[in-house]
C-alpha cells in the first residue's frame, strides 16, 4: 500500500536512482556516469582503441617504407653468397636509365631528334637500337628495358665477383681511398644543395627522388666503397698481368697489328670538285690545278706557302696556318678522317719513301700530298704533366684574355709562395681548373708528340725539362699553369700494347671467375620484372 501511495514522479526518481547505482558498481569512488550504460561505454572504447591501433600500423608501415627498409631487405638477385637487394638493383639500374634518359631529353629538346632512345616512351615499349645485344631466343628484338637490365646485372655481377677476391689478394681500402669517397660525397652534397645550378635539396632527398627510398647517404657510401674495392682489385690484377708481359709478346702483337700503331708525317691540301658552283670546277680542273701546285712544292715550308696561294678566297685565312695542312705523328685512322681513304692507303704503303709527293683524285677533290716522313713506329718517350686551365670564353677580346692571363699568373704565384709541392698543385687543380683533368688533380699521363697544341707540346718536350719544373703558358684555349711530373722511358706504342694485352688477360681472368660455382648468379625473375617496371620512369 505504501508503494501505491507514492507519486509517479517519486517512483521514476527511485528507478533512475537504482539504475545509476547499478551502473556505478565497480567504479572508483567519486566517478560519475551520466546517460550512458555500461555496454555502450565499453563498445565505444573498443572502437577508439581499434582506430588508434590501425592508425599506428599505417604510420609504422609508411615510416618503414619511407626509410626504404623493405627495399634493402628484399633480395632480387644473388652473386655467389652475396645478396643483392631491390635497393641496390634499383641504384645501378637507375644510373644507366637516367643517363640515357637525360641525354635523349637534351638531344630531342635541343635538336628535335633522338639517337635511338625516345624519352617520351617507357623502355619496354621501344626496341633497343644499339649493337651490344643479340635477338631474343624467340627471335624478337630486345627492348631498352632488356638492355638496362643486362647492363645492371653485368655491373653488379662484376662488382660482387671482384670484391669477393679482395681478401685473398690482400687488397682493402686505405685512408686515401676512403677520403676520396668522402670528398665525392661532399662534392655531390654541395652540388645538389645549390639552388641555382642544382636541385636545392638535401643529399638524402636527392637519393630518394632519383633512386628510391631504399637509397640514402649511408647506403650510397656502402655502394661507393664496394665499387672502389672492385676497382682496386681490377687495377691490381691488370698491373700484375702488364708486368708479366715479355718483349716477345709485345713485339709479336705489334707486328700483327702495326696498322693501328704506325704513324706518318704528311702535308695534305684538297682542291674541291664543284661543278655546280658559280664558276664550275670539274675533276679535270681540280686535278690540273693540284698538279700545278705540286710542281712548285719542294719541301714542307713551300707546301704551306702554296696551299695558302691556291686556297679559295674564303679559305685563305684558314690555310695561313701550317696546322691546316701539315699533320705530324698522324695515324691511319686520323689521316682518313682528316682527308680520305685514298690518301691514307697511299701514305701508309710499305714502299713509300720520305719526301715523296703526288696528286690523288677522288670524286670530291684532288689532293696535293707531300710525305715528309714515311711510315714509322714512334719510339720517342712520353711525359706526364699536371696543368691548371683558366679557359678563355668564346670570342674573348684581347683585354679579356689579358685578365685571364693575369689571374693565372696570380694563382701560380700563390702556389709558388705556398708549399709549391705536386700535392698542393693537385689540390689547386681540383678547385680552380676548367679542364676535364681537374678531378684527377690536373694529371695527364703518357703525352706523346703530336697530341697537343704547339705551345703545350713545346713546353712539355723542352729538352731541359725536369721533374718539378713549373710555369705559365698561353694557348688558344686559355692560360695553363704547368707542372712537369716526369719523363717516361717507355714509348707510347709499347704502353698502349701492354694496356691492350693486360686488358685481354684480365677479361679472361674475370670470365674464369664468373664461371666458378662460388660466383654463380641467380636472378629472381618475377621480382626483378616487377621492380624494373616500377623504376623505369623519370622520377620515383
Amino acid at each position: 500500500m505504501a508503494k501505491e501511495q507514492k507519486s509517479k514522479a517519486e517512483l521514476y526518481r527511485e528507478e533512475r536512482k537504482a539504475r545509476i547505482a547499478k551502473a556505478s558498481k565497480g567504479k572508483k569512488s567519486g566517478s560519475i556516469s551520466v546517460g550512458v550504460n555500461a555496454a555502450s561505454d565499453k563498445t565505444d572504447k573498443k572502437i577508439a582503441i581499434g582506430v588508434v591501433a590501425v592508425l599506428a600500423v599505417v604510420l609504422v608501415a609508411w615510416l618503414v617504407n619511407f626509410l626504404g627498409i623493405p627495399q634493402r631487405l628484399n633480395t632480387v638477385m644473388t652473386v655467389g653468397t652475396e645478396k643483392v637487394s631491390a635497393a641496390e638493383y634499383t641504384y645501378y639500374y637507375r644510373q644507366t636509365y637516367l643517363s640515357t634518359y637525360q641525354q635523349s631529353y637534351y638531344i630531342q629538346s635541343q635538336y628535335g631528334f633522338n639517337l635511338g632512345f625516345d624519352y617520351t616512351k617507357t623502355p619496354d615499349e621501344q626496341e633497343y637500337t644499339g649493337s651490344d645485344m643479340e635477338a631474343n631466343e624467340d627471335g624478337s628484338n630486345p627492348t631498352w628495358a632488356d638492355y638496362f637490365r643486362k647492363t645492371t646485372e653485368e655491373n653488379i655481377t662484376q662488382i660482387k665477383t671482384l670484391c669477393a677476391q679482395a681478401e685473398s689478394l690482400g687488397i682493402s681500402l686505405d685512408e686515401e681511398d676512403l677520403k676520396a669517397i668522402d670528398d665525392d660525397i661532399e662534392e655531390l652534397r654541395a652540388s645538389v644543395a645549390d639552388e641555382e645550378n642544382g636541385q636545392g635539396v638535401s643529399l638524402n632527398v636527392y637519393f630518394r627522388n632519383n633512386y628510391g627510398a631504399g637509397v640514402n647517404e649511408k647506403f650510397f657510401r656502402e655502394l661507393a666503397e664496394q665499387e672502389a674495392l672492385a676497382q682496386k682489385v681490377s687495377e691490381a690484377k691488370s698491373e700484375e698481368f702488364s708486368n708479366a708481359l715479355t718483349d716477345d709478346e709485345i713485339n709479336t702483337y705489334y707486328e700483327e697489328n702495326k696498322d693501328s700503331y704506325d704513324l706518318v708525317d704528311i702535308a695534305v691540301f684538297p682542291i674541291a670538285i664543284d661543278e655546280d658552283a658559280e664558276t664550275p670546277v670539274t675533276a679535270d680542273d681540280a686535278k690540273a690545278k693540284a698538279e700545278e701546285m705540286l710542281a712548285k712544292v719542294t719541301d714542307n715550308d713551300s707546301f704551306v706557302k702554296y696551299a695558302q696561294e691556291y686556297a679559295s678566297e674564303d679559305d685563305k685565312e684558314t690555310y695561313a696556318e701550317a696546322s691546316a695542312t701539315v699533320f705530324d705523328f698522324i695515324s691511319q685512322e686520323n689521316l682518313t678522317s682528316t682527308s680520305c681513304e685514298e690518301v691514307t692507303e697511299w701514305a701508309f704503303s710499305e714502299d713509300r719513301k720520305d719526301g715523296e709527293k703526288t696528286v690523288i683524285t677522288t670524286d670530291t677533290a684532288a689532293y696535293v700530298v707531300l710525305l715528309n716522313s714515311a711510315r714509322y713506329r714512334d719510339d720517342s718517350a712520353t711525359v706526364d704533366v699536371r696543368h691548371i686551365l683558366l679557359q678563355y670564353e668564346d670570342g674573348a677580346t684581347d683585354e679579356e684574355k689579358a685578365e685571364i692571363n693575369a689571374k693565372a699568373q696570380e694563382l701560380y704565384e700563390t702556389w709558388k709562395n705556398g708549399d709549391a709541392t705536386e700535392a698542393a698543385f693537385s689540390e689547386l687543380a681540383k678547385t680552380d681548373s676548367d679542364d676535364s683533368s681537374a678531378s684527377n688533380g690536373g694529371l695527364i699521363e703518357n703525352i706523346s708528340k703530336g697530341q697537343t697544341v704547339d705551345a703545350f707540346e713545346n713546353w712539355c718536350f723542352d729538352e731541359s725539362r725536369k721533374p718539378g719544373d713549373s710555369g705559365v703558358i698561353q694557348t688558344e684555349y686559355g692560360a695553363h699553369i704547368m707542372y712537369f711530373v716526369e719523363k717516361n722511358d717507355e714509348p707510347l706504342w709499347k704502353t698502349n700494347i701492354k694496356s691492350t694485352l693486360a686488358s685481354e688477360k684480365f677479361n679472361d681472368y674475370y670470365e674464369e671467375l664468373k664461371g666458378q660455382d662460388a660466383n654463380k648468379v641467380e636472378i629472381k625473375e618475377n621480382k626483378v620484372a616487377r621492380l624494373v617496371k616500377k623504376i623505369s620512369k623519370p622520377a620515383l
